[in-house]
C-alpha cells in the first residue's frame, strides 16, 4: 500500500503493479497486527513509529525475512528486525 502511495498517476500506478507481480506479496495476518500493536507502544514516543511501519516490521520479523528500506533510522531501533538499505542513492 504504500507504494501505492507513492505513485502520482495511474501510470505508475500500473508500473509499480507490473513490477509487483514479479514477487510474491503476502498480506498482514491476525499475528502480524497483535505484534505491530506491541511495537508500536513499545516503540512509538521514542523514535516515530507509525502503524504502517509497525505492520511492515511485525509481518517482515514473523517472515524472518529481510526488510529493505531506506527508512533505516526508524526500524534500526526494533532489535529482532533484519533490516537493510537496498542500495545508495
Amino acid at each position: 500500500m504504500e507504494l501505492v502511495i507513492g505513485c502520482g498517476s495511474k501510470a505508475e500506478l500500473k508500473h509499480t503493479e507490473k513490477f509487483l507481480g514479479l514477487f510474491t506479496v503476502t498480506r498482514p495476518g491476525a499475528a502480524d497486527f497483535v505484534s505491530a500493536y506491541s511495537l508500536l507502544a513499545q516503540y512509538r514516543f521514542t523514535t516515530g513509529l507509525s502503524i504502517p511501519d509497525c505492520l511492515i516490521a511485525a509481518q517482515t520479523i514473523h517472515q524472518s525475512a529481510t526488510l529493505f528500506s531506506f527508512n533505516i533510522k526508524h526500524f534500526r531501533v526494533i532489535q529482532e528486525l533484519n533490516v537493510q538499505q537496498p542500495y545508495l542513492r
